[in-house]
């Protein structure tokens, strides 16, 4: 392949199955790989369907804090890759020394991540809640990927949608996922639209699964979501 092509190797930073490697050959492994000539190692997590925890109590980074904790140096060079939804922690670990991170799913969330964070718009950033719902789930069942805060994810040609013919007037009633994604798309399509719902704080189901461990970001996509909207004419 030549020198100048990049060989990235993947490996789970913490095995956590049963019979599965320890730290240490974890760490020994590592070592023979970039011995081997890789040009990267991509440290990770298992997914969530582990069986002795209950499901996704990850916190975001949680790999790159075991890289950390567990032996500094170990995977050099080294990038790390789980739950990094956000510019702030690879902007963080760049600032730190720590490494380089990569992101996966949250380019499915939103498409112009990287643009929005070099702008300065990290705001309008639509965050990956780490469902695994459409783009992992859909993946093991042979169907096409996509996201279940961005449908339009690898739909692009199929679902489009441009300015409205006919504006009208439009009651939204419920201020939930499905609610606040018609309220966004009829708004930018022209439509003048007002959002009705029962609750003190938009969300819906939302608010109650932010109550789950390392959830607390779940709902991030919505208040996303108001803000777009209300920056439309």
């Amino acid at each position: 392949m030549g020198p100048d092509c990049i060989v990235i190797f993947r490996i789970a930073a913490m095995d956590m199955l049963q019979g599965g490697m320890s730290w240490d050959e974890i760490v020994e492994l590592s070592k023979a790989i970039e011995a081997a000539g890789a040009s990267i190692i991509s440290t990770t997590l298992p997914g969530t369907n582990l069986r002795y925890r209950p499901s996704r109590p990850w916190c975001h980074g949680a790999p790159f804090r075991r890289d950390k904790t567990g032996a500094r140096g170990s995977f050099d060079p080294g990038h790390h890759l789980q739950r990094i939804k956000c510019p702030m922690l690879p902007r963080r670990c760049w600032v730190d020394g720590d490494g380089s991170v990569s992101m996966a799913r949250p380019m499915l969330a939103d498409a112009e991540l990287m643009k929005k964070a070099a702008e300065g718009r990290e705001h309008e950033i639509n965050t990956c809640i780490a469902c695994n719902q459409a783009c992992l789930d859909h993946t093991f069942a042979m169907k096409t990927t996509s996201c279940l805060v961005n449908p339009r994810a690898c739909h692009e040609t199929m679902i489009k949608w441009g300015p409205a013919a006919d504006t009208k007037n439009i009651a939204v009633v419920g201020a939930g996922p499905a609610g606040l994604a018609y309220a966004t798309v009829a708004a930018e399509r022209g439509h003048a639209v007002t959002l009705f719902d029962a609750a003190d704080e938009i969300g819906g189901q939302f608010n109650l699964a932010k109550q789950g461990a390392g959830q607390g970001r779940v709902p991030e996509t919505c208040v996303t979501t108001v803000r777009c909207s209300r920056s439309m004419p």
